[in-house]
C-alpha cells in the first residue's frame, strides 16, 4: 500500500473520542465516532469474563470494543474495523471478533463486537506471525487472487 493512499484511507475513517468515563458495568469507558461508526469502549470488569462463581478466568485484561454504523446496517467491513482497533487502541494490539457457541450466541443488533488485549505484548496464539499486504494480488506467488484497492 502507497502511504498516500493508507493516509487517505486512515483520515476518511478518522474516530474521534466524544466521550469519556470511569469504569462501569453499564457505562462504555470512551465513546468514538466517524461519519459512519460509533464504537463504545469498555475496559475491566465489563470487558472481562469471571467464572461462575465470580472469580477471574485466568485471560488476561482484554478491552471490548463494540461496533455499530449509524445507518444500522448489517455491513462487515474488516478494514474498516481494523483501522477502528488500530485508532482507537493501538496498531500493535491482538484482537479477536468471536463466533461463540449457541449457547452463549448475543444478536440483537447489527452491532459488532471485538475483544483487545490491553497488553500490546500478548499475542493470540493463531493467526500469521507475519505481516503480508499487497495492491497488486496478481502477483501473489502466481495465483489468480483478488483485492480491492486500498
Amino acid at each position: 500500500m502507497r502511504t498516500a493512499e493508507l493516509l487517505k484511507f486512515q483520515d476518511r475513517y478518522r474516530a474521534t473520542l466524544i466521550a469519556a468515563n470511569h469504569p462501569s458495568d453499564h457505562v462504555p469507558c470512551e465513546v468514538w465516532m466517524n461519519d459512519i461508526y460509533e464504537v463504545f469502549v469498555y475496559r475491566g470488569k465489563p470487558a472481562n469474563l469471571e467464572s461462575k462463581d465470580g472469580s477471574p478466568t485466568g485471560w488476561p485484561e482484554m478491552i471490548w470494543l463494540s461496533i455499530k454504523r449509524y445507518d444500522r446496517q448489517a455491513i462487515h467491513d474488516w478494514r474498516h474495523f481494523q483501522t477502528i482497533k488500530n485508532q482507537v487502541i493501538g496498531e500493535e494490539h491482538d484482537a479477536i471478533e468471536i463466533y461463540p457457541k449457541e449457547s452463549r450466541l448475543v444478536d440483537m443488533a447489527n452491532q459488532y463486537h471485538l475483544w483487545v488485549f490491553a497488553d500490546p505484548k500478548l499475542i493470540l496464539p493463531c493467526g500469521f506471525i507475519q505481516r503480508r499486504v499487497t495492491e497488486k494480488p496478481d502477483s501473489i506467488l502466481g495465483q489468480n487472487a483478488v483485492q480491492r484497492e486500498f
